[in-house]
């Protein structure tokens, strides 16, 4: 390319070789393409060859493919370009400013970022998707528990309250009795939860024992079972089982709304109603006691002759007392199992427990969705981080194709701060300035945003002048692990 220093000096005057440009002055001609000023030892054929070279080297440029990954192979065109153009200008370029040929450079550079862009925002669009289903089912699962303190349930009083309402009058009954107990009362005390079940086996019992009895009166046939007989002997065992039982448990609950801190009944607390009821309550007692000393009496004697007596009154004496026995502690749980305090939480309970239980379920569902979304939003800044450095390597690939081209032809100027700074702004600007990757840009910002916010959060602001872009937000940064 011909020696870069004025005539009759071939090297500094201090022996080192230094790089630096020395500017023709305006009264020096300057050489457009090598043809001027040829001496007579000047090869013209060489110089119609380099003239013919510079076009097909300047047209490697639109060859040129910046990529992402290949670094080296796919810049040498680049640089073989720049320095055919430099070969071919008439007058030295500005360093601050970049050349056609930069500026072609640049262009492909930012178009390849902006594929880039494109392809990292579509698949954050796709991973947003994905997300946003995650943050509808999570919204729709908090509204609705948000709404259960609003909904209606039965009261224990009989009337239809809030759930906030039933929970806060729960809360001050439960307070109270919790006061009661810690003050050494033993009103509340509970019967262990098997001892409670036990009036139900005994109805279960003593209407299969019933039903044995009547059967025998009724004369039921029970080779055919399908009688009216049978029926009857059905329907009477079922009413005397029945009514026995509640009343004993009637009894029972009147007799716990006497007890007093000490877990006893006091008689002289009793009123008239309670007595009666327990007096009636040993009247029946006694009578189903002497049915069935009377029934297994003859049912012995009929079984094992009249020479049986003993046996037989042995055996309904057994069949009576546990009868008797029986009955008695239905009364005793009723009475002793715990208070009306104690009934009431319980009828609370129930009445809360179906929309408490809905509450706990779409709760633990919606913690689970809250740790899905954070694994994919992680995912998607993961995703995002990654595409925004592939797409900052082709701008990086062009600037070092032209520091490297600059460097070579040297038309230029010295490879100074003041140049390398320039082409940073340059770089800058044409990454601010170009509508498609600004768009791209924008695009991905917007996606970023949307990633990393929930659906209530508001979005991205609109700029107020027509034709203007719109003023996204920069993305939220990554959570702490």
């Amino acid at each position: 390319m011909g020696s870069r220093f004025p005539a009759g000096q071939q090297s500094p005057p201090d022996g080192s070789s230094d790089l630096t440009i020395v500017r023709a002055t305006g009264t020096e001609p300057q050489v457009p393409d090598g043809t001027a000023l040829a001496g007579p030892d000047h090869d013209l054929a060489e110089t119609d060859r380099i003239r013919r070279r510079r076009p097909r080297s300047l047209l490697l440029l639109t060859r040129c493919r910046i990529g992402v990954r290949r670094w080296s192979r796919l810049s040498r065109r680049a640089v073989r370009a720049l320095v055919a153009e430099q070969d071919g200008a008439s007058a030295l370029p500005d360093p601050a400013r970049a050349t056609l040929g930069e500026d072609v450079l640049h262009s492909i550079a930012r178009r390849r970022a902006g594929g880039v862009l494109r392809s990292t925002s579509r698949r954050l669009s796709w991973m947003l998707g994905r997300t946003d289903r995650l943050r509808a089912r999570r919204a729709t699962l908090l509204a609705r528990i948000a709404m259960i303190p609003g909904e209606h349930v039965a009261h224990p009083d009989g009337i239809h309250r809030t759930v906030a309402q039933t929970e806060a009058d729960r809360d001050v009954h439960a307070a109270r009795v919790d006061r009661e107990r810690n003050q050494n009362s033993r009103k509340h005390n509970r019967l262990p939860r098997w001892f409670r079940y036990l009036p139900r086996v005994v109805l279960f019992f003593d209407f299969l024992l019933l039903l044995y009895f009547l059967s025998g009166i009724t004369d039921v046939d029970w080779a055919n079972p399908a009688s009216p007989e049978l029926a009857f002997a059905v329907g009477l065992a079922a009413m005397i089982t029945l009514v026995s039982y509640g009343i004993f448990a009637f009894a029972g609950d009147r007799l716990r709304a006497h007890k007093d801190h000490s877990g006893k009944f006091p008689l002289d607390s009793l009123d008239w109603l309670t007595r009666l009821i327990v007096i009636a309550c040993t009247a029946g007692i006694i009578i189903l006691g002497l049915l069935m000393f009377s029934r297994m009496w003859s049912e012995v004697l009929l079984a094992l002759g009249n020479g049986a007596k003993a046996t037989a009154i042995s055996v309904a004496a057994a069949v009576t007392a546990v009868s008797v026995l029986a009955n008695l502690m239905v009364i005793a749980v009723h009475a002793l199992d715990g208070s009306e305090e104690t009934d009431r939480l319980a009828a609370f309970g129930a009445a809360l427990r179906r929309p408490l239980t809905r509450r706990d379920r779409m709760q633990r569902r919606a913690s689970r969705l809250e740790h899905r979304i954070a694994v994919r939003v992680r995912r998607a800044q993961r995703v995002e981080a990654a595409g925004r450095a592939r797409a900052e390597r082709p701008t990086a690939i062009a600037d070092e194709a032209v520091r490297t081209a600059r460097a070579i032809h040297q038309n230029a100027g010295s490879l100074s701060e003041a140049m390398i700074s320039g082409l940073s702004r340059r770089s800058a600007e044409h990454r601010h300035l170009d509508p498609v990757t600004g768009a791209e840009a924008g695009a991905l910002r917007l996606v970023s945003n949307h990633t990393g916010t929930d659906l209530s959060e508001p979005g991205p602001e609109r700029a107020a002048g027509p034709g203007t872009m719109h003023r996204i937000p920069a993305p939220r940064p990554a959570p702490e692990p």
